[in-house]
């Protein structure tokens, strides 16, 4: 059995993400993963390679620092994960923040607003500009500028914001500060500011003063490159496939939702929906929540946001379905069960029903679509 190592520097999310979706792939493999957070890889790692004898490395490495020197001293068959730099001789896997920024300019622009700004207090590193300025080039496209933090004053900042303004946030840290800060000032979210992050991190966005909307990033797909990758290195072959990573889609949360200018009732039902969508609730537990007659209710809520309340029940769980789907470790028979539905049978009815596919065929296609790009 080979002994891999997946070494980090930081027990951050997106590296726990990572590491969540490489450990089945290594028992796949028949590889023995051992995980390390490690203060210094120029210096620890390779004691640790050197007294575990690994045949393998997979290296989480956000910040570069110690790495151009250390990797050439480990002569260990590596691949690294989000380097902000490329590393000579070492296959790096990337996620592609061009595609980020394009994504968060076209999710802000569809919500009829004409301001938007980007913020990120981290050092402006590789992934952070490349973020920022494909978001601004998207913005452009509409004939629109994007304002940008630099310095100073968080709150002064947004208060200082054309309002309603489209923030694009670097990641879901950013998006958290800059919610905070907005809200300990006044601003309204997402009536007055409309705030978007990257990582989808529930950890952050669900528990965040306002939740909040953010970009998935194909954390599984990394994971299937950088063993692919390592396969190649142990083997002394050169690696030549796929180096990039992008996005499975945005999860849509109160920070982005234009609820503010809907009735409290409306607003607080939308939310009780997408937090309880997945424990079977149907619209007749929701009905009380509006008070009056089920007519009435039914009407009150048909107008406010054009469908019915059963509709945007579905419509939280079938978004919940297709993030599951997206994810090859997940087994199509749990899906049912974990998104609200009664049985199996009747989710491929109504999952067919709306793309046309059955839930096997629809992540088939969308292998297929990944291996095409």
């Amino acid at each position: 059995m080979k002994k891999i190592l997946l070494l980090t520097r930081v027990e951050s999310q997106a590296f726990t993400a990572m590491k969540d979706c490489i450990l089945p792939l290594a028992k796949e493999q028949g590889w023995a993963i051992h995980v390390f957070a490690l203060g210094g890889m120029d210096t620890t790692a390779r004691k640790i390679i050197g007294a575990w004898n690994s045949d393998g490395c997979i290296v989480y490495a956000a910040d570069n620092s110690g790495l151009h020197t250390g990797f050439s001293k480990w002569r260990t068959p590596t691949v690294a994960l989000n380097a902000s730099l490329p590393i000579c001789g070492v296959t790096t896997i990337t996620h592609d923040s061009r595609e980020t920024g394009k994504l968060a300019a076209k999710e802000l622009s569809s919500l009829a607003i004409d301001n938007f700004a980007f913020f990120s207090t981290i050092p402006r590193n590789q992934w952070v500009e490349t973020r920022y300025s494909s978001f601004a080039e998207g913005i452009r496209r509409l004939g629109r500028s994007v304002l940008r933090y630099e310095k100073g004053s968080v709150s002064d900042w947004l208060a200082a914001l054309p309002k309603p303004c489209g923030i694009f946030a670097a990641n879901d840290l950013m998006a958290e500060r800059a919610a905070s800060e907005a809200l300990a000032r006044g601003i309204d979210i997402p009536g007055e500011i409309a705030l978007i992050g990257c990582d989808d991190n529930p950890q952050i966005c669900e528990h965040a003063e306002v939740t909040l909307t953010s970009i998935r990033p194909d954390f599984h797909r990394c994971a299937r490159l950088a063993v692919d990758a390592l396969k190649y290195a142990m083997d002394g072959r050169s690696y030549s496939g796929d180096v990039t990573y992008g996005d499975i889609g945005i999860t849509r949360r109160v920070s982005t939702r234009p609820i503010s200018r809907q009735p409290p009732q409306i607003a607080a039902t939308l939310e009780h929906i997408r937090l309880h969508a997945f424990d079977g609730i149907s619209a007749s537990d929701v009905l009380g929540m509006l008070g009056g007659s089920r007519r009435s209710a039914e009407n009150r809520f048909r107008k406010a946001t054009g469908h019915s309340i059963l509709e945007e029940i579905q419509s939280v769980r079938m978004a919940e379905v297709e993030r599951l789907l997206a994810n090859p470790m997940v087994k199509i028979g749990s899906i049912a069960a974990r998104t609200g539905y009664r049985s199996e049978n009747f989710l491929t009815r109504l999952f067919k029903r709306k793309t046309g596919l059955t839930p096997s065929q629809w992540r088939a296609d969308r292998a297929h679509k990944r291996h095409d790009n």
